[in-house]
């Protein structure tokens, strides 16, 4: 039986110390990372992790033993070093430049427990193009698609874009989130959507997708290898734009009530049953339009709506992810006891925004804001993300507009 276990998160624990930290992912991997460490602390187990030695002074953890890494150091030392106290490693990490691969390639290699997907699952799901030829395969329903190399020029884009027809969507094959995506409503797009998508990848190749006039949702769903069983259906708060911009994520709503939603659970246990390996914790993405649920991505890592799921659910979120990655366990009777709410908004960097106490505000509301780092003023704006709760989506709706008005003053700089 395991009772140990260690968590790493790519973002926070090490994986960027030898760069610049990205804002918006700070806020989200934090967020998880201090969830997960909370759920399995309570449900016994002794738990390790590390912390990018940057965030150390502002970001709290709940770990029996926490490793720092500096910059210039590697992390995958740092992570080694903890594996003999542990009988088990989680691993929370992007599908960007493969750092969910490799990660658990390494943990492989040196005989690990993963407490997730293996590396032929991850590799095929965190590759997009990888993902739509497996989906494809089982006849789901997925947006009309061309692949195209980083070598074409915008000309030769052009006429792949036209086999589909405006508007499209650019996204890296390899993306993180909206990172990178944009819509494509004309040919005078094109280029800054290139620019876009090159920015923000290291493989050879990206997706051109038709955009699917939907709504935007996610299924949870728990895996042991074998039997996938969905939690829940979630509503995706995406902001559609053109490039530079691009697309964000500002949160989801879970879970989220839709007449199409046992077919979109259906589809996405379809899905991950098929990838032979997706084991734990497994979020889908899926554009339900009129007529069908879409799948866009399978994300097999935790997500943000793991944020929501553990104050909603009647289970011990934390232990059930470890006992049904081991196979030994998949929950049959799901219930909700409530609504939960994730939103991400950014503001102008400022540190009378950081400074404040939020201790004050509804103890129903669950906040991490962007820390203090020079980097970050560079960047111009941090981010918050915050989780509201309660028994019904109208309550937790008066709870974020109460919120929402406590903090003005902090967003426009005057409190």
């Amino acid at each position: 039986m395991v009772k140990s276990v260690a968590v790493f998160e790519y973002v926070v624990g090490g994986g960027f110390s030898n760069t610049q930290l990205e804002t918006s992912l700070v806020v989200e991997g934090y967020a998880m990372l201090r969830s997960l460490l909370q759920d399995l602390k309570r449900s016994g187990y002794w738990v390790a992790t590390t912390l990018d030695e940057r965030l150390a002074s502002t970001f709290k953890l709940q770990a029996d033993k926490q490793v720092t890494v500096s910059r210039e150091e590697d992390p995958m030392e740092k992570l080694e070093a903890l594996l003999g106290l542990v009988e088990g490693v989680i691993v929370i990490a992007p599908a960007f430049k493969d750092a969910l691969y490799k990660v658990t390639r390494f943990l492989e290699k040196r005989g690990s427990l993963v407490l997730g997907s293996n590396s032929n699952a991850v590799l095929t799901s965190s590759d997009k193009r990888l993902t739509l030829i497996a989906l494809q395969k089982l006849q789901l329903h997925t947006p009309k698609t061309k692949i195209a190399t980083m070598e074409e020029d915008v000309d030769q884009v052009r006429l792949k874009v036209e086999e589909i027809g405006y508007p499209v969507v650019f996204k890296p094959a390899d993306g993180v989130g909206c990172i990178g995506a944009s819509i494509v409503k004309n040919y005078s797009q094109i280029g800054s959507a290139l620019s876009l998508v090159r920015k923000h990848t290291k493989t050879k190749h990206f997706l051109i997708q038709e955009f699917l006039d939907g709504t935007h949702i996610s299924v949870s769903l728990l895996s042991n290898g074998e039997k996938a069983v969905p939690l829940t259906l979630n509503m995706q708060k995406v902001k559609v734009r053109p490039p530079p911009l691009g697309l964000s994520f500002e949160g989801n709503i879970v879970p989220f009530r839709h007449r199409l939603a046992e077919k979109a659970k259906n589809a996405a246990r379809v899905a991950v049953e098929s990838i032979e390996g997706l084991r734990g914790y497994v979020g889908v993405d899926l554009v339900l339009t009129r007529e069908h649920p879409y799948i866009i991505e399978i994300n097999p890592r935790l997500t943000t709506s793991y944020l929501g799921l553990r104050k909603i659910l009647n289970l011990e979120l934390g232990d059930v992810l470890v006992q049904t990655s081991l196979g030994l366990y998949v929950p049959k009777k799901i219930k909700c006891k409530g609504v939960a709410v994730v939103t991400k908004t950014s503001f102008p960097f400022s540190s009378k925004l950081f400074q404040k106490d939020f201790s004050s505000l509804d103890k129903n509301i669950e906040i991490v804001v962007s820390p203090l780092l020079p980097e970050f003023s560079v960047q111009r704006k941090g981010f918050m993300l915050f989780t509201a709760y309660g028994k019904s989506l109208k309550e937790v709706k008066t709870l974020i507009k109460n919120f929402k008005q406590n903090i003005h003053g902090m967003f426009t700089g005057s409190g």
